[in-house]
């Protein structure tokens, strides 16, 4: 026997350990990759797939917790950033995105409740404006085909101008950082506020 040869099961377990190796360092390569290019979720999946298979790598299970969190604050970032435009449904689905891969995130629960408030006040104030001001509708109707000659703003009408101008100044200081519209984005509740604005 040549005691230089390796017997056959040594080489066989040497080859699969070295084999595991090049598998888990191929998916981190690629779970680095597929971040770059923007594929977040795929990308941590690969990350968290070679820290699997090499358990004992503290370094791969650190580099994928990092990543990870890193993409949550960007997306909590963007959820953000989303819903200070009043894209609602872009801020709703950056936060679902950062709570998908952290369920108990309070940060982007924290952003949802406040799209749901958001939109929930927009509503509110859009059907006031619609159903509400009687006083100020009669007295003032919109015709931009006609002028008129200046009004009386007193009783009824005067209460009515000081509920818009205690909506505009309340709605703006809650929602509007992100623009110059109630919302910061223009939206259906400036729509329905223009006629008086």
């Amino acid at each position: 026997m040549n005691p230089y040869r390796t017997p056959w099961p040594f080489g066989i377990l040497a080859t699969l350990v070295l084999l595991a190796g090049c598998a888990g360092d191929r998916a981190q390569k690629e779970g680095l990759s597929l971040l770059h290019s923007g594929q977040v979720e795929a990308g941590l999946a690969k990350l968290e797939e070679a820290s699997k298979q090499h358990p004992g790598d503290a370094g791969l299970r650190a580099q994928w917790l990092s990543q990870r969190q890193i993409a949550i604050a960007n997306l909590i970032a963007d959820g953000d950033r989303a819903r200070a435009a009043s894209r609602w449904d872009d801020a709703t689905q950056h936060y679902q995105r950062a709570l998908a891969l952290e369920p108990d995130n309070s940060r982007a629960q924290a952003g949802l409740a406040s799209v749901d408030t958001g939109k929930a006040h927009a509503r509110a104030i859009s059907a006031e404006m619609h159903a509400g001001f009687a006083a100020l509708r009669n007295a003032c109707p919109m015709n931009l085909g006609k002028r008129f000659a200046a009004r009386n703003r007193v009783g009824a009408v005067a209460a009515d101008m000081a509920r818009i101008t205690g909506i505009f100044r309340s709605t703006r200081e809650r929602f509007g950082a992100g623009g110059r519209f109630l919302y910061g984005a223009f939206s259906a509740a400036d729509a329905m506020y223009a006629p008086i604005a």
